[in-house]
């Protein structure tokens, strides 16, 4: 939100001055401001909620938000962590006053070039393990260090960012019912078996499974669905690398299962400097690689390995990935699980995945019309026992009355409700980023809805209309300087199968790609 000429500028805590907005994201934005007490540049960062969540809920966010703060505030002389300058309570939110960093993620810079040159690989671990030596020795464990949270500024600095989820040695961890506090990709073994709570080693892991990634220009044990990829963590070992170089020894050491086999920070470093340096591989150039898996594909593009069709897991790794994950909590995998192989929906306006054998209803119109909408709804095929009274859409429209998309999204269903006829209903706001990873410049909101009936679209759809539903949707807004568009995807049905649908609804919200 930038002040059109004339007005009088947006002020928050009559000190700073907001200038342009940097990033959106499921649960805030983020301002380029202007500290009029210190005369100079900052980012603030604030924290927005839909209308009517739960004060239990946002409580628990206001806290994950203030935890970032004082996580990185101790952290203050560190300088590859992103500074923090103070925390504000405005109207009873929290706001985050923090160095404003010109650059870019370093997932971004993969998904751009494809894998990294060793010897910037190398340069961009040794910082990355300098911060964590720091937040280490501070009793700080990020828990969430991945590329994307990895900042590449543009004058050459490397930064390490979000300690939202972050633990602080003598403080009680912050948790959310029912959701995982980290990226399943980057989630060290123990992490995954529940060890509580996060230690050291967990960073390192997580450190070498993204150097392996934009270094190799894939992932390590990334696989086709959330359970599977968890089920390699457990009971895999990293294909040696082949394009590392000088750094092979290193990424295989902080890959190590064994946490108490797994160098520190500071014996990392001892590491990454005991050769020459690092010697390029004996690879030829390549362009642009897949996205790593924290990531949604650039626009046009398939995101992670193998998204085009991915084979049904096998009776045996069923049952091993079973027997690795029965203590997994939010990650259980139960034997009412659903799997399934996917097919890509192409339009002109998206590319998502869905279960291979849907029948697909289209409406409206398609891109390049300026002002208009157009969605697909996904059926299971008649008779289809796993999917009782379910449906996936996915759609677009054209100038949405809000820019920001938990607004506009949470009214959008508000009015879709309303039209249902449903009652008893609950809505759940969810971290956007635990279900898509888009550019800065895009903004996301995810919701869960649960409900009983469902009456006007249940007769429309021929159900039953089972008493007690689920929906859940994620919600993008592209603006592209012209005007803004919205991209949505909505998974609905019963929810006595939300727990069976969860790993199918993460890959296909995952892989929703709007194209601009």
């Amino acid at each position: 939100m930038t002040s059109a000429e004339g007005e009088t500028p947006r002020v928050v805590a009559d000190r700073y001055e907001i200038r342009g907005e940097l990033g959106r994201g499921g649960m805030g934005a983020v301002w380029c401001s202007w500290d009029r007490v210190m005369g100079r540049e900052v980012a603030l960062k604030e924290m927005i909620l839909p209308p009517g969540t739960p004060e239990e809920q946002r409580s628990t966010f206001h806290a994950r938000m203030r935890r970032e703060a004082r996580s990185a505030g101790r952290l203050a002389d560190e300088p590859g962590v992103v500074t923090v300058h103070d925390i504000l309570d405005v109207d009873g939110d929290p706001w985050v006053v923090m160095q404003l960093v010109r650059g870019r993620s370093l997932r971004e810079e993969f998904a751009q070039r494809g894998p990294l040159p060793v010897a910037e690989a190398a340069r961009i671990a040794q910082a990355v393990l300098e911060a964590l030596r720091s937040a280490h020795a501070r009793g700080i464990v990020h828990r969430d260090v991945k590329p994307g949270n990895i900042m590449l500024a543009d004058d050459g600095r490397v930064l390490l960012a979000d300690f939202g989820i972050a633990t602080i040695a003598g403080e009680d961890e912050v948790t959310r019912d029912g959701s995982r506090m980290g990226s399943a990709p980057y989630m060290a073994p123990e992490r995954l078996r529940g060890r509580s709570p996060a230690e050291p080693p967990s960073d390192l892991w997580a450190l070498g499974a993204a150097l392996y990634t934009v270094v190799e220009g894939r992932h390590p044990f990334l696989r086709g669905e959330v359970g599977q990829t968890i089920a390699a963590v457990l009971s895999e070992s990293a294909p040696p690398p082949q394009r590392a170089g000088a750094l092979a020894p290193l990424i295989t050491a902080l890959l190590e299962h064994d946490p108490g086999r797994r160098p520190t920070a500071e014996a990392a470093l001892a590491l990454l400097g005991s050769g020459r340096g690092p010697a390029e591989a004996p690879t030829p150039p390549t362009g642009p690689g897949p996205a790593p898996a924290d990531a949604a594909s650039a626009p046009g593009t398939v995101s992670g390995p193998g998204r085009g069709g991915r084979a049904l897991v096998t009776a045996g790794a069923a049952v091993a990935a079973l027997v690795l994950v029965t203590a997994l909590g939010a990650y259980l995998l139960s034997p009412e699980r659903v799997s399934v192989e996917y097919a890509r929906y192409s339009a002109d306006a998206f590319l998502v995945d869905y279960p291979r054998g849907w029948e697909q209803e289209v409406h409206g119109d398609e891109p390049p019309v300026q002002h208009g909408w157009g969605s697909v709804d996904f059926v299971p095929p008649e008779g289809a026992e796993e999917f009782p009274e379910t449906l996936m859409s996915a759609g677009w429209y054209s100038d949405p009355e809000h820019e920001d998309p938990v607004t506009e999204s949470s009214e959008a269903w508000d009015s879709a409700m309303d039209e249902w006829d449903v009652a008893d209903r609950t809505q759940r706001v969810l971290d956007a980023d635990e279900y898509t990873d888009i550019p800065r410049s895009w903004g996301a909101a995810v919701f869960e809805d649960t409900y009983t009936g469902f009456e006007n679209a249940a007769l429309r759809m021929g159900w039953d209309q089972d008493p007690d539903r689920f929906s859940i949707a994620l919600q993008i807004h592209v603006s592209d300087g012209e005007g803004t568009t919205a991209y949505w995807i909505a998974w609905y049905g019963p929810q006595s199968e939300r727990r069976a649908y969860d790993g199918i609804i993460r890959d296909t919200l995952e892989s929703f790609t709007p194209r601009e």
